[in-house]
């Protein structure tokens, strides 16, 4: 073809039929397809924002942070209205300057942070039960943990000779012991033997996870 002929263009089903054919060749770990798919969309699709994040999201799958910031740019800029490619184009901005994408940050600081919350949650816990859960964000299982809790202490409390019984067993009352107060000082106990068996599952064994920065990107054409 000569330089005057006019380049041929895909149609947006061509197009996305060709993404598809892309994404299964990838998975097949078919390179050269891929490669010879992904030129195909550079020269004859340069117009479509979705061809420009299928050449993004290869280049992000081999590491060129670099080119992926350059082609989600590229299709941002054709589909300014699109958040997920603004998501896409600010995590390879991220990248290429040697960080993290968004949603790997909070993983990465996850264990460290759990076992911090843990140690909240257990000492919370460890006052009322349910408290350190309600704390964490389960707040159903907080407030049945909790719930358990204070009613128990009520029926312990409303039973005759229910505490005074109890402090009895210890030689601190001389009130006679009422057997049928261990249905609620069980419900007590295993709320709180509960409550902080479930925060103390929050504190593994976890050590401070040190960031691996990527290296800097050796951006090669798609040939290979």
């Amino acid at each position: 073809m000569s330089e005057l002929e006019p380049k041929p263009t895909l149609k947006a089903d061509e197009i996305e039929a060709l993404v598809r054919k892309l994404a299964l060749a990838r998975r097949r770990g078919e390179r050269e397809a891929v490669n010879s798919m992904l030129n195909q969309l550079k020269e004859e699709a340069a117009d479509s924002p979705f061809a420009w994040e299928a050449q993004g999201d290869e280049y992000i799958e081999r590491k060129y942070f670099t080119r992926a910031q350059e082609a989600y740019k590229k299709a941002h800029e054709l589909e300014p209205s699109n958040a997920s490619l603004e998501r896409k184009y600010a995590e390879a901005v991220l990248l290429a300057s040697g960080g993290q994408p968004w949603d790997t940050v909070g993983e990465s600081l996850s264990g460290f942070e759990n076992y911090t919350s843990g140690k909240i949650a257990m000492t919370l816990s460890f006052m009322l039960p349910g408290l350190g859960q309600i704390a964490l964000g389960a707040v159903r299982k907080g407030a049945a943990l909790m719930t358990a809790y204070i009613v128990g202490w009520f029926f312990i409390l409303l039973i005759p000779n229910g505490l005074q019984g109890l402090l009895g067993l210890i030689g601190l009352s001389k009130v006679p012991f009422n057997s049928m107060v261990l249905l609620p000082l069980g419900m007590v106990s295993v709320a709180w033997m509960w409550a902080l068996a479930d925060a103390a599952s929050q504190m593994k064994v976890h050590k401070r996870i040190e960031i691996e920065h990527p290296k800097p990107p050796v951006d090669k054409d798609f040939e290979i």
